[in-house]
């Protein structure tokens, strides 16, 4: 017998199982495509424009304090730090990190004060970053910086410390050139 000689009703379970697993087939695709539509997502915490992908966990380590005093006393503000003082941490600094909470940053401390320059290449997140001479006077002041920028941020003066926080914690708090740090290791 031939599928022409088939009687209609024989051939009507076959064309209702086709149908029916084309049918489960396009909505685990659909689900499959959409899937990011439903899913929720955790938000980011202080994470730059195109940054895609935020940390797990916040790899923050608290090595210390900074304060930062305004030149007439009348203001003062701490941070907690974390300590870069060997060329290994200096040359990592905040690279790489998607998460810095307000009232955080990194202290770097070198030997010798003389003329620095920073750049943000590998850094996702926008900075401020403060350029500090050797009687703790902010000499430099390089704000809302652009994030894996290889520009040089140069202090214009000699620099024994340099402070980087979040971009904006200068104007959030007043900070200025010629206001004073303090710093202490814990």
């Amino acid at each position: 017998m031939t599928k022409a000689n088939l009687p209609k009703r024989g051939r009507r379970p076959i064309t209702f199982i086709v149908w029916i697993s084309l049918g489960a087939i396009a909505i685990a695709l659909l689900a499959f495509v959409l899937k990011d539509f439903f899913i929720s997502k955790p938000e980011p915490h202080s994470m730059s424009p195109g940054t895609e992908h935020a940390q797990t966990a916040d790899p923050f380590r608290n090595d210390g304090t900074v304060t930062i005093a305004s030149r007439d006393g009348s203001r003062v503000t701490t941070i907690d730090v974390e300590i870069a003082d060997n060329d290994r941490t200096r040359t990592q600094g905040l690279m790489g990190r998607t998460i810095l909470h307000e009232n955080r940053g990194m202290l770097f401390l070198f030997d010798d004060n003389e003329p620095r320059s920073f750049w943000m290449a590998n850094t996702p997140l926008p900075l401020d970053i403060l350029f500090v001479d050797a009687e703790f006077r902010i000499v430099r002041i390089h704000r809302n910086t652009r994030p894996f920028s290889e520009e040089s941020l140069e202090s214009g003066a000699a620099a024994r410390t340099v402070v980087e926080v979040n971009a904006g914690f200068c104007d959030r708090h007043g900070i200025s050139e010629g206001d004073r740090i303090s710093w202490q290791r814990k």
